[in-house]
């Protein structure tokens, strides 16, 4: 039995992993990846109390 039971009409669970398992110039979901700078910021002041 599943921990979470995915009864969307429009996007199933298993139709979204089995896109992300495909090597990426097979999946049909559009994706890019963007770098932003400001991402990590969130994670500096933990890095410089623990350093």
């Amino acid at each position: 039995m599943p921990f979470y039971c995915d009864d969307r009409t429009y996007l199933e669970l298993d139709i979204l992993y089995a896109e992300y398992a495909n090597p990426i110039g097979k999946q049909r979901l559009p994706e890019m990846q963007q770098k932003d700078g400001t991402a990590s910021a969130m994670h500096r002041p933990w890095r410089e109390l623990k350093a």
